[in-house]
């Protein structure tokens, strides 16, 4: 990339997947902790694990909401709006497949969005 010029697009994608590869790593520590019925949850991790997902959600929300390419995929996305206001609803036993599906849901934000192809 030497002598080129990154656009804001492209730079805002470098964002927003360094962001993603933060989350990432938190989320496979916290996936790998759930797998062990002796170990004792680490709400730090489980906090920090939340809170990225969360603020990922929204850094992607005004770029999904209001397009009429991704209707049906905007949807499926802002449904996960009430853990922006309330992210602890999201420690809730209840609600535990949400976190696994809204992880889903911003990995395809970001395919949708074309922010994978950086």
């Amino acid at each position: 990339m030497e002598g080129e010029q990154i656009s804001s697009g492209a730079s805002y994608a470098f964002k927003i997947l360094e962001k993603w590869f933060r989350f990432r790593d938190i989320a496979e520590e916290v996936h790998a902790s759930s797998l062990s019925d002796n170990a004792d949850k680490d709400y730090e991790k489980l906090y920090t694990y939340i809170s990225q997902m969360v603020s990922l959600w929204l850094e992607l929300y005004p770029k999904i909401v209001g397009r009429s390419d991704l209707k049906e995929f905007e949807k499926q996305f802002v449904k996960y709006k009430q853990y922006y206001h309330n992210p602890r609803l999201l420690m809730e036993d209840k609600n535990s497949a949400d976190c696994s599906e809204m992880e889903l849901t911003l990995r395809d934000a970001l395919e949708k969005l074309g922010i994978t192809k950086w």
